[in-house]
């Protein structure tokens, strides 16, 4: 009787966990769709029909509204995070790639590769209230913490680019690795990276003075980073060698990489501190990474190509 009480419990913890665990939306690019991942339990549960071409995602905190960049489609897809389903597409520019959120939800930035700005859109009311001209084939955005700051990561030009988000500006640009595409913000805001493809590093950045610390050689075609604070290391996606790097930021060196699939894209870390999903676009499947083992401990399949993105996480 015990033992069975025991395991009623278990069972019963595990599906609360599994309720409370956050949504991954996945933008696959080969079948125009979004595939939504439950990450309690690594299963798709639904696949959302969008653009062309989805590249880019942006979740809302609440889940309330996920937007989609569809580059080829020159729209943005808005998907409900209640219903799973798209709700409106908007006509957006000549080829609309990096998105971004302002941390009150309220702005949604969006960055134009062909057309060399970024628009801001109110999220709510989904009106353009804004555009910002900015370095040639804008491709990566990151909000600062603080949200005062938007950094855009200008891949034609090797800059990035500061953004006063209080004046909608830009008050600075600098020069970092050569073809800079993702871009990212630690913790903390004090440190920015640059995922540099054509130079296969990395530029760490100072926030507050804004200029270029430290480069640090990564793996073939960096694509995109994130930082995990609890063991201050930042994981970077390798396009060409099939590969994570990670950065040890206390050394300023890549102290190992992690095998994963073939032409991995976007990367983001869950609430929980520590694990990570990777988008392998030539294994239509995301890669689940412990960054405390390094170690893959989940392949989930998903639809062709995945990219994802962005902010693809979003709690529910």
């Amino acid at each position: 009787m015990f033992a069975r009480l025991l395991t009623a419990i278990a069972l019963l913890l595990s599906s609360l966990a599994s309720s409370a665990a956050p949504y991954a939306y996945i933008t696959n690019q080969l079948d125009n769709s979004v595939s939504v991942v439950d990450t309690g339990t690594a299963k798709v549960i639904k696949t959302i029909a969008v653009g062309e071409r989805p590249a880019g995602v942006a979740a809302q905190a609440d889940n309330s509204r996920i937007f989609i960049s569809n580059p080829e489609g020159k729209s943005l897809s808005v998907i409900d995070g209640d219903k799973r389903e798209v709700i409106d597409t908007l006509a957006v520019g000549k080829g609309p790639v990096a998105l971004a959120l302002h941390p009150d939800g309220e702005q949604l930035y969006v960055a134009d590769w062909y057309e060399d700005i970024v628009r801001v859109f109110n999220s709510r009311t989904l009106k353009l209230t804004d555009s910002i001209s900015v370095g040639a084939s804008p491709s990566g955005l990151a909000v600062h913490p603080d949200g005062h700051s938007l950094y855009v990561a200008n891949r034609d030009d090797n800059s990035l680019s500061l953004i006063d988000l209080g004046q909608h500006e830009v008050t600075a640009t600098i020069k970092v690795g050569k073809a800079p595409f993702g871009v990212s913000v630690s913790a903390d805001g004090n440190r920015v990276f640059t995922a540099n493809v054509q130079s296969s590093d990395v530029s760490v950045i100072d926030s507050e003075a804004f200029r270029v610390t430290d480069t640090v050689a990564v793996g073939m075609f960096p694509y995109a980073s994130v930082y995990v604070p609890d063991i201050d290391r930042l994981f970077v996606t390798n396009q060409r060698d099939a590969s994570v790097s990670v950065v040890d930021m206390e050394t300023m060196t890549t102290i190992t990489s992690i095998d994963v699939g073939v032409y991995p894209e976007g990367i983001n870390l869950l609430p929980d501190g520590k694990t990570l999903y990777v988008s392998c676009w030539g294994d239509n499947a995301i890669k689940v990474i412990d960054s405390e083992t390094l170690e893959v401990t989940e392949t989930i399949n998903v639809g062709e190509g995945p990219r994802a993105y962005g902010q693809f996480i979003a709690p529910r």
